[in-house]
């Protein structure tokens, strides 16, 4: 997250979101991979800006798509 400060007070706080990269270390890889499964098989719930990474396909839900896109991702990077 980015927070900018106005007069030394928080005025915004702003988050980068990689499609696919749900631990922050800005690649899609296994690990995110194995984070999303478990959130389209409901064992996780997502949430922010974790669900935004998750959602690769933006239809508000976690799914197989995402997933499929997250796998294939991961393989090209």
């Amino acid at each position: 997250s980015v927070v900018v400060y106005l007069n030394g007070a928080p005025e915004s706080v702003f988050s980068l979101v990689v499609y696919g990269d749900l631990n922050g270390d800005s690649v899609c890889d296994v690990l995110d991979c194995a984070e999303i499964e478990k959130a389209y098989s409901k064992q996780i719930t997502l949430s922010g800006s974790y669900f935004s990474a998750a959602d690769m396909n933006n239809n508000n839900k976690i799914d197989s798509r995402d997933y499929q896109n997250a796998v294939n991702k991961a393989l090209a990077e």
